[in-house]
Formats: structure tokens, C-alpha cells, sequence
């Protein structure tokens, strides 16, 4: 996550789906762990929130694409990640061969439902409501994404803010934490970094 203050916001490319003011759920990463997801989606259902955002990467990884993808179906927004966009695509990215190899399965798992095609295509490359961007690696792009050594590059975060709003939520690096803006001068911006639960925490 990363947050600032006022800031111009950048709406090209962007889905806007209507907002609301019930809790919402932002979910990302989910790699094909059905036993994870499920075990998030139940405790989302405890909680009673009903509105649920997927920041992307469905699928990859993990044994069960098209149960993850079904299971999804619902969210009010699904971003694309890279993962998604590579296995509903005929063409392979610059990954490793044993990445490749990965996805050519993926690819196999969900050629035969057509349904769980629709779902991946009906993504949207970001959403953007109330001032609030979500995305999943970079506004606009999966080539470049967030790390928490990027508060020693402020002018990075600052364009992520440029590019999409003062309040943005991102997956693809697999770390839970937040950039805030500590500080705002006339030619810098002073940026934190919090790290929340790390994956296998309770």
C-alpha cells in the first residue's frame, strides 16, 4: 500500500466501478492455493464483508487455477496480474524456462473451461474509486512493482502517486506493508515503510 496526501490523480487506463461505503476485502496473489483462498474467503464471510477486490495473480505456482479462478468469480473487481494475463495469452514472456513451463500447464488447466477464460479476460488492468487505486505491480505496467527499499527512492513512490491517487493498494511482491508519506518539501517527499504480518503468520 502506499499513501500520500492531495495529489493529482492520473485516470487513464482505469476502470471506475461504482463505489460504496460497506467493508471491503482486498485480496491478491492467490497463485492457485485453493486451501489458502478458501480459508481467507471463509474468514472474509465471518467478518460479514460482502465486497471483495482481487489485485491480481489467480493463478500460477499452485495446483488448482480453475477452482481459484471459479471461487473469484464474484469480486466486485478483479485486477489483472501478470500471471493472469500471461495464461489467458498465446504468447510466452521473458520468464524462466521452468516459469514457462508453469504456465504452458496453466495454460492446459483452464483451455477447456470456458467460463474460467471469461472470468480472467473480464479483468481490468486497475481500479480507481473514491481517490483509492488498485493495481497490481505498477499503475500502468507488470514490469516494475513495489518493494519496501523503494523508500530510498522516493521519486519512484511519488510517481506511483502521480500515476494513480493519494491512496494506492498493489499486490505482486508478496509483502504486507505500507509507504506513507512522512514529509512533503518543495523538491522531495520523505517517504516510511511498515511491514504488517509476514505469509505463515497467524
Amino acid at each position: 500500500m502506499v499513501c500520500s496526501g492531495g495529489t493529482p490523480v492520473s485516470r487513464d487506463c482505469i476502470a471506475h466501478p461504482s463505489s460504496g461505503t460497506d467493508p471491503l476485502a482486498i485480496i491478491s496473489d492467490i497463485h492457485g492455493n485453493l486451501e489458502a483462498l478458501t480459508a481467507v474467503l471463509s474468514q472474509i464471510e465471518s467478518l460479514g464483508i460482502k465486497r471483495i477486490v482481487c489485485l491480481g495473480d489467480i493463478v500460477g505456482y499452485g495446483p488448482n487455477p480453475v477452482q481459484c479462478i471459479h471461487l473469484l468469480a464474484d469480486c466486485e473487481t478483479t485486477v489483472t496480474g501478470d500471471w493472469d494475463a500471461a495464461a489467458i495469452s498465446t504468447d510466452d514472456p521473458c520468464w524462466s524456462p521452468f516459469l514457462l513451463e508453469q504456465l504452458h500447464w496453466v495454460r492446459h488447466e483452464i483451455a477447456n473451461d470456458q467460463s474460467a477464460q471469461q472470468i480472467m479476460k473480464s479483468g481490468c488492468l486497475a481500479k480507481l474509486t473514491d481517490d483509492i487505486a488498485y493495481f497490481h505491480a505498477m499503475p500502468h505496467n507488470f514490469s516494475d512493482w513495489i518493494f519496501p527499499e523503494d523508500l530510498y527512492d522516493p521519486k519512484k513512490l511519488d510517481r506511483i502517486i502521480e500515476e494513480s491517487a493519494s491512496l494506492a493498494f498493489c499486490g505482486h511482491n508478496h509483502l504486507t506493508g505500507v509507504h506513507f508519506e512522512t514529509s512533503r518539501q518543495s523538491n522531495a517527499t520523505q517517504w516510511n515503510y511498515k511491514s504488517f504480518i509476514e505469509a505463515g503468520d497467524d
